[in-house]
């Protein structure tokens, strides 16, 4: 068969540039390679180069890159939809439709004839191109894999303010001054010229009042963004602006106040209806009502936790088209997990070691793991010793330090390869994932069981299909620190049931294994 894979990263940079959707994007690319199929892959939305006009973009295109293993790789050039999404957030118009960049993809896939067109993500893309893509092969499988909520939340995450989670979209209305943001055109002339110089966050006035901005990033996921916030250059001649927001000074930790923020309230894993809408949908509004109209137009929507499936379905994605499919891991691991050798000491004779891994930012929780930690007595936080793989991210600089001296022992890494992970992950008795979102379904899950270890997850988004609760690990309440503070105590004080837990971990589903459910999918077409 012949396979286009589209996602807004370029495919031969894998997890380092697009996270865990681009590593499973390469991983699906390779594995059907290696079937014998042919693959190309299309990514869009982060190469520019200057046009005719002095310091403007060209115009856009799609141009043919060198091979990479084997892979076909196509980019779209200048691209008026920018990748990732949050710097496209001001322009949700054109993430509707972007006639020439339709134009530019329907032209390609009609060249290369695919049998199946994958679509990982419409970041850097238009909801239009689906259409397009339909129209140029019409012969082809669509299949659209929901492995994030970009189609649905133009800042991807549902979390207003980056913060607190979205419960009522309201037409679009939720989303103005929702966060902070640049200008998409200064953003794609900077690229097309080459200019390094980092892109400025700033707030807008939203347009029907709402503030946004409850919690203005004292707790920002973007390092030093609340400095910039405070000094915000003034913007554009004419255009509407509102005072920089006053730097913001956060409630005494442990205070009422700290705790009631909204941010750090108790999440629950429940797929409420939207609220009826005020008036008419805003741009935002049209733009979700656009996604939803292109995935229907799919012959296949994979969700990849049952959360997700049940959140698009009650946006008005098809039941007959929409199905949970969870994927693989590629994490080869021997069977039995990373231990080579029984450990001779047990938990009760040494330290719980304990692990968190992936991005460090608020969204994956590592914030609220290092708060609920803080909560233990010097008794129950001496039993472990906490070691912290985190890509990137926001500075702790500060919790960590007052944790130290009481933790048993504290081991912190900035960054990691996925090949490492089985030597990393040798002799850790529990993952933790603490996710304070609707996590679609984190990798890190996945990757924890196939070397062998019980997790300790939030009761959010995906997790839960992987966990359950007292037989392969251990769940708690999402975003409650008091509950996540038990559990940790639960642990500390029986340390016993972390064998039991782990006896019960079983092998994950194999990027093998998932690459041949694919392959089914491809060639089945639903009426």
């Amino acid at each position: 068969m012949r396979i286009v894979l589209l996602n807004w990263a370029p495919i031969a940079e894998g997890a380092a540039r697009g996270g865990g959707i681009n590593g499973y994007t390469r991983a699906l690319a390779q594995d059907l390679l290696r079937r014998g199929h042919e693959v190309a892959a299309l990514s869009g939305g982060t190469a520019y180069e200057p046009g005719p006009i002095p310091g403007e973009p060209g115009p856009c295109r799609i141009r043919k890159l060198p091979a990479w293993q084997g892979i076909q790789r196509y980019e779209v050039l200048n691209s008026p939809v920018l990748a990732p999404a949050l710097p496209q957030f001001r322009d949700p118009r054109a993430e509707v439709s972007s006639p020439g960049l339709e134009r530019e993809v329907a032209r390609l896939i009609a060249e290369l004839r695919p049998d199946a067109v994958h679509i990982q993500s419409l970041e850097g893309f238009s909801a239009g191109c689906i259409a397009a893509i339909g129209a140029a092969a019409p012969g082809a499988r669509v299949v659209f894999s929901l492995h994030n909520y970009h189609t649905i939340c133009p800042q991807v995450y549902l979390m207003q303010g980056h913060r607190r989670p979205c419960h009522s979209f309201d037409g679009g209305r939720a989303c103005d001054g929702c966060i902070p943001t640049v200008d998409p055109a200064a953003e794609k002339r900077r690229l097309a010229t080459g200019d390094s110089t980092p892109a400025e966050f700033e707030w807008k006035r939203p347009e029907n009042g709402n503030a946004g901005r409850e919690e203005p990033g004292g707790e920002s996921v973007w390092r030093g963004l609340l400095r910039r916030f405070a000094n915000a250059p003034p913007a554009e001649a004419g255009a509407p602006t509102a005072p920089p927001p006053a730097p913001f000074i956060p409630p005494p930790l442990w205070s009422e106040a700290w705790i009631t923020m909204p941010a750090r309230r108790p999440l629950l894993n429940i797929v409420h209806p939207e609220p009826a809408c005020a008036g008419p949908p805003n741009a935002y509004g049209q733009r979700r009502l656009a996604m939803i109209e292109a995935i229907n137009r799919c012959d296949t929507v994979l969700a990849v936790s049952d959360f997700v499936r049940r959140k698009y379905e009650t946006l008005g994605v098809r039941p007959e088209v929409l199905r949970t499919l969870h994927i693989g891991t590629r994490l080869g691991v021997a069977p039995g997990g990373v231990r080579s050798e029984p450990d001779p000491a047990t938990p009760r004779s040494r330290p719980i070691r304990l692990a968190f891994m992936g991005y460090n930012n608020w969204y994956k929780g590592l914030p609220m793991l290092l708060e609920s930690l803080a909560l233990l007595t010097p008794e129950v936080l001496g039993r472990f010793h906490l070691h912290i793989f985190a890509l990137g991210g926001e500075p702790a600089d500060a919790e960590l330090a007052g944790l130290r001296p009481r933790l048993a022992g504290l081991t912190v890494r900035e960054g990691y390869s996925h090949d490492e992970l089985p030597a990393l992950l040798a002799g850790i008795d529990l993952g933790l994932v603490t996710s304070v979102w609707w996590d679609n379904g984190p990798q890190t899950v996945l990757e924890f069981l196939a070397c062998g270890i019980p997790v300790l997850g939030a009761q959010l988004g995906g997790i839960p299909d992987f966990i359950q609760d007292g037989v392969n690990g251990l769940l708690f309440r999402g975003n409650d620190r008091w509950d996540l503070a038990r559990r940790l105590a639960g642990i500390a004080a029986e340390p016993a049931v972390l064998a039991r837990l782990r006896d019960n971990v079983k092998p994950p589903k194999t990027m093998t294994e998932h690459t041949s459910e694919l392959e089914a999918i491809y060639g089945a077409r639903v009426s």
